[in-house]
């Protein structure tokens, strides 16, 4: 993988119903068996993500003063039913942080800008031993990508044909359920093949930012859970002197379907529409989390 992407980097190349039960964490990350409920993170957010274009109005959404809060009800109103009762009220207030990262230069400012970017972050929980070296260089790697994918240099066949090779050199690392370390980058790499699956088989939905390499979704929905599941560990990390790794998954779900959200059309264009000043709004709401 690293050779795959020296190559990319070097030569510019465009290429790169569920029933309600009490919750079932499994972290086995080394077959990337995250689940809630009896359904993997990837899988919730493909289904939740589903159901928030389908229900998507645009006229409801621009009739709001707040586009944010529409958002924000949109997505937990299509968690409904796939999420137990403990938990959905999390999900819903976790929301209403993360739908900012439905515009995506909200996202890419929190990502790459904000107080000096997000892997500030990742840093912070190297150095405390919550990820390992492994997982501080891949993310290191999937920032710089999701910056090569936005800016044209990078495909998201190349993105996609990433993850895959990354859950391959993932599986040979020995994460087992009791280990220390792994968990975050499993939770991301879930959300992330899935999302791949989805705008694989959702092509028609893929052309709402006008980005410089449309589509550049998928490494956005991967960056977008990376920094929700990230910014949860730390905060959590530093309230409670120890992760909360169920609050880490459900932060890394609604990163990741809030910046898929917002890049797929219409919804992706009507928040591009309404934005004004969503990126200071953004940018307010993380502040206030650390």
């Amino acid at each position: 993988m690293k050779k795959f992407l020296m190559v990319v980097v070097a030569t510019t190349v465009v290429f790169i119903g569920c029933k309600k039960e009490e919750v079932n964490l499994v972290n086995e990350v080394n077959t990337l068996s995250y689940s809630i409920g009896g359904m993997s993170y990837g899988n919730l957010h493909n289904e939740i993500l589903s159901r928030a274009i389908q229900d998507f109005r645009e006229e409801n959404f621009l009739e709001d003063s707040c586009y944010m809060n529409y958002i924000a009800d949109l997505i937990t109103k299509s968690a409904e039913g796939f999420l137990p009762d403990s938990v959905y009220d999390v999900f819903k207030e976790k929301s209403k942080i993360y739908n900012y990262w439905s515009y995506t230069p909200c996202l890419y400012e929190i990502c790459f800008n904000f107080e000096g970017g997000i892997m500030k972050y990742f840093e912070e929980m190297h150095a405390l031993n919550l990820i390992d070296d492994f997982e501080f260089s891949t993310f290191h790697e999937l920032f710089s990508i999701a910056q090569e994918n936005f800016n044209g240099n990078i495909t998201n066949e190349q993105v996609i044909t990433y993850f895959r090779e990354l859950k391959v050199e993932m599986d040979g690392q020995g994460y087992e359920e009791t280990s220390t370390t792994g968990r975050l980058l499993g939770i991301v790499l879930e959300i992330s093949l899935s999302s791949c699956e989805f705008w694989e088989q959702n092509p028609d939905l893929q052309y709402a930012y006008p980005c410089y390499a449309l589509p550049a979704v998928v490494a956005t929905d991967a960056i977008g859970a990376a920094a929700g599941g990230g910014i949860e560990v730390i905060r959590t990390y530093r309230q409670h002197g120890e992760v909360n790794w169920s609050d880490v998954g459900w932060s890394a779900l609604e990163g990741g379907v809030g910046a898929s959200l917002g890049g797929a059309s219409p919804a992706g264009k009507a928040i591009i529409n309404g934005a004004g000043n969503l990126i200071s709004k953004g940018v307010s709401a993380i502040r206030s989390l650390l």
